[in-house]
């Protein structure tokens, strides 16, 4: 009972203090160009990413030069294919916001989905158990409707504290929260098939204060070898092509 209520109270403390305070990474641009970005090369592999944090692209003007667009780019230089990367990222993407994502797509077009939810639900103070069970259903929802040739990539929420600026007496308990949810998804994860955990841990910098394409593409340098490897392990039936690369 106490837990959710401190949720509530989170939740509406910190969409106060994402609107009016100067630290807030909300006043940073992002990009507002069509959310699609194509690396060249054959027989190219259809990802998407879906989430909130990093892969919003605060600090930059084009989804190209955002963690998912170059993500895009050094994955294709490690297959040595082609990469259409879909993007679907919002500030305020929580597992809610993923489940009804996930109910307008057409799964089976895609090779890989890489999912980055987390930073807000661990920002709001989320219960780790309420976290554990929203996330058993988003991945059984996504199991439901997907060939089993498709691969889950449930990333690691990075030490939020590290990375932006918080009031001080409420640093501690985002970053509890993010240790906290980091080890109820690797939980969730083991045993699923065709689903895997892949740590987010990138060095703690300022975003508000070094908002550069270099952040975004140290970020991407993270998770690259992880989604190449599930591309790489991924078995196409004989004669299966990708589907093309339109806009989900």
């Amino acid at each position: 009972m106490w837990s959710l209520l401190l949720h509530v109270l989170a939740k509406a403390f910190v969409r106060v203090w994402l609107a009016t305070s100067a630290h807030s990474w909300r006043r940073l641009p992002r990009p507002a160009d069509q959310p699609v970005v194509h690396s060249l090369g054959p027989d190219p592999d259809q990802l998407i990413v879906i989430g909130s944090g990093a892969v919003v692209g605060y600090g930059v003007l084009s989804y190209e030069l955002s963690v998912s667009g170059q993500l895009a780019h050094l994955v294709s230089s490690i297959t040595g294919r082609g990469v259409d990367m879909h993007i679907v990222a919002a500030p305020d993407l929580d597992v809610a916001a993923a489940r009804a994502t996930i109910a307008t797509l057409e799964l089976p077009r895609f090779n890989v989905i890489v999912l980055t939810i987390g930073p807000i639900d661990a920002i709001t103070l989320v219960p780790s158990l309420r976290w554990r069970a929203r996330l058993s259903r988003l991945l059984d929802e996504i199991a439901a409707k997907s060939p089993v040739s498709l691969t889950v990539l449930v990333t690691g929420i990075p030490s939020l504290p590290t990375l932006v600026t918080l009031p001080s007496a409420y640093r501690a308990a985002v970053g509890r929260r993010c240790i906290a949810f980091n080890d109820e998804s690797a939980a969730v994860v083991a045993g699923r098939a065709g689903v895997s955990f892949v740590p987010f841990a990138p060095p703690a910098i300022n975003l508000v204060q070094n908002p550069s394409r270099q952040v975004h593409s140290d970020w991407a340098a993270l998770l690259a070898p992880a989604v190449a490897a599930a591309l790489e392990a991924t078995v196409r039936p004989a004669g299966e092509q990708p589907a093309g690369g339109a806009t989900p």
